[in-house]
């Protein structure tokens, strides 16, 4: 009888004991993890599971590792066991989002947000990310909701904040926006995105003196943020530069891609592809090779097609070209600065056009210099100016918002230097700006 007791009493203490041992692997895993040991919590937490296979929370950290390890698909193998049960691992579906949002799978992630959000209601950063991936889908009404959500859920999320902003700004509720950023930027004093996005919504509503604090507290912080320094040059507290930052530029119009055609053609009634198209259509001729340059998602290619035995593009913002691909109009799409060498090829262009996109230059020698470069002789230069009708030394103006405006001598000037006769300079309204016309300069030029 008292050997039966030492049985169970020793068979007791080792199942105690390995409950201890998953306790223990499972705090020092998570304890290499933290520390970027990710091999050494890679293996612990594969010992764990060797002890409770296929518990989901398990398997989950381990996908963790192993995507902060750089391996997403491992990674995504084990998000997807822990969440193949009978009651899927919400966070397991939260990082299988994660990964499909990352891959560009908007549907993908918004499906598995969604479902992490069912089975987990009070998940703050599951409506976070759904609200993101529905908002650069276009779906704007139901990211807004989303959002609101993730900020009722987590008040103090700078995060969850600034991104709420942001879809307020997508709606023209920029006081209920600023109000959402000033409560981010006093929880968060440090956040970045609130700071400077605070700061840019600022400019919008004129508050300028505010919007150069918020801008100055974003360069304390990060001494080199290309984006703050190029604002706070169009608020004239920095010196004039001679183009807009192409990392600036690009982070534009990447963030609104998806956006963009809806805000500039429904909001701010955008005529300026169908300008410029109409003042130089006197000038094309059939089977021509046509660049777009600065060709964002496309807008105004449809009316160079017929025209075009080759009709291309370049542009800075890897989204914008995504948008502009799935038009299927162009032959060819580069992602450059066009501010430096193209590098696109020998070919030469009959016409190379550009629609809104001088003003993010002040001076015009380089991309001028570059456009001479690519056309063959006798070829058409087309673009758009904002004008500027103020005098300027330079001949041309950063305005606060963050475009350049020339005066109309100025460009007649460059585009001599440059080789180019001028045969056009039409005066036009580009588009609207807080109610107000926007006047600009169509020039249609030939290459010398």
């Amino acid at each position: 009888m008292k050997k039966i007791k030492r049985l169970k009493s020793r068979r007791l203490k080792r199942q105690g004991g390995k409950r201890d041992n998953i306790e223990h692997l499972l705090a020092e895993a998570s304890r290499l993890h933290r520390e970027g040991r990710l091999k050494d919590a890679s293996a612990m937490f594969s010992r764990a599971l060797e002890i409770k296979p296929g518990w989901p929370p398990v398997l989950n950290a381990l996908g963790t590792v192993l995507l902060d390890a750089g391996d997403t698909a491992a990674a995504g193998k084990r998000f997807s066991e822990a969440a193949s049960g009978p009651i899927p691992y919400a966070p397991a579906l939260y990082n299988l989002g994660r990964l499909c949002q990352a891959e560009g799978d908007l549907k993908g992630a918004a499906r598995y947000y969604r479902k992490a959000v069912d089975i987990q209601p009070g998940m703050a950063m599951g409506w976070n990310n759904l609200g993101l991936v529905l908002r650069e889908a276009g779906e704007l009404s139901r990211a807004l909701d989303c959002f609101r959500r993730a900020v009722e859920l987590d008040p103090g999320s700078a995060h969850a904040c600034n991104n709420l902003a942001l879809c307020l700004e997508d709606h023209d509720r920029l006081d209920e926006a600023r109000d959402v950023l000033e409560k981010a930027v006093s929880s968060a004093p440090s956040y970045l995105p609130a700071l400077y996005n605070l700061g840019a919504l600022c400019i919008r509503t004129e508050r300028h003196d505010r919007a150069a604090a918020l801008l100055e507290k974003v360069l304390e912080i990060e001494p080199e943020n290309q984006s703050a320094i190029f604002l706070l040059q169009g608020l004239g507290r920095l010196p004039q530069p001679d183009a807009a930052p192409v990392t600036h530029v690009k982070k534009v119009f990447d963030d609104c891609a998806s956006r963009f055609e809806s805000t500039l053609v429904k909001k701010l009634e955008y005529r300026t592809p169908e300008a410029l198209f109409r003042a130089v259509r006197p000038y094309l001729e059939d089977n021509m090779n046509i660049l777009d340059l600065g060709c964002g998602t496309g807008l105004g290619a449809e009316y160079y097609r017929p025209f075009a035995s080759s009709l291309e593009g370049i542009d800075a913002s890897e989204k914008m070209l995504e948008q502009a691909a799935g038009k299927q109009i162009y032959d060819a799409l580069y992602c450059r600065d066009i501010l430096s060498p193209w590098n696109i090829g020998g070919r030469c262009y009959d016409l190379i056009y550009s629609s809104d996109v001088f003003v993010y230059f002040g001076s015009l020698k380089a991309v001028l210099c570059e456009m001479e470069r690519h056309l063959s002789d006798r070829g058409i230069a087309a673009f758009s100016v904002e004008k500027l009708n103020s005098s300027a030394s330079q001949g041309y103006l950063l305005r606060e918002s963050g475009r350049f405006a020339h005066s109309g001598m100025f460009v007649r000037q460059e585009l001599e230097n440059a080789g180019f006769d001028v045969l056009t300079a039409t005066a036009t309204v580009l588009r609207k700006e807080a109610g107000k016309d926007v006047d600009g300069l169509l020039w249609i030029a030939r290459k010398r």
